[in-house]
């Protein structure tokens, strides 16, 4: 367990630094996705880190993440789904792949890829438009929605992060992943604490 929560945070820190995202906001999404073990409980620590920081730098939050998942969990659903899409916007989304992606980050990447390819822009949907794309995807509010279509895909792919959280342990040592968690915490007199309490402790927690 120990090995584990320090690769995640190891993982985290580099994540962090590498995409300008907070720390901390990385251990809470990370928190939550451990708390839904339904649709998370089959990733590795680098792996979640990895969701962890994509969903912050893009705007859209793990329940979100995991709403999409659910959409496309199912050859059923991920048709019908599909079907809307396509029908609706011309995205062309490929159900079977949709569902062989484990990660519901490659899951959104997919879908923002193929959004793209249609050459429209989220900003030109009109609130009819908006609203039946949030419901084809899952359910993802509005808001998110736009956060996460507005972004190129090439700028800002999931692939990225899985790279950077591979490399982390090679790119930052274990004492530089917990000061930073500690600095992000406030709290640097701990930051070299035991591995069983002090900035760790608060990072999962």
């Amino acid at each position: 367990l120990e090995d584990s929560l320090q690769e995640g945070m190891v993982a985290s820190a580099h994540l962090a630094n590498q995409f300008g995202v907070d720390v901390k906001q990385i251990g809470k999404n990370m928190d939550k996705m451990q708390k839904d073990m339904a649709t998370f409980g089959h990733m590795a620590p680098k792996e979640l880190a990895a969701v962890a920081a994509y969903s912050t730098k893009l705007g859209v939050s793990i329940e979100s993440l995991s709403k999409t998942m659910s959409a496309f969990d199912t050859f059923e659903g991920a048709a019908q789904n599909a079907g809307k899409l396509a029908e609706a916007f011309g995205m062309n989304v490929d159900v079977m792949e949709m569902m062989n992606a484990e990660n519901p980050a490659e899951r959104m990447d997919m879908l923002r890829k193929s959004f793209e390819e249609t050459g429209k822009s989220v900003s030109d949907l009109s609130r009819h438009e908006l609203k039946l794309l949030s419901e084809s995807m899952g359910g993802i509010p509005v808001e998110e929605l736009k956060a996460g279509l507005s972004m190129s895909s090439d700028e800002l792919g999931f692939g990225d992060f899985a790279d950077a959280a591979e490399e982390a342990a090679q790119k930052i040592t274990p004492e530089e992943a917990m000061e930073k968690v500690a600095k992000s915490i406030d709290k640097l007199n701990n930051a070299m604490r035991d591995l069983s309490g002090g900035p760790l402790q608060d990072f999962i927690g």
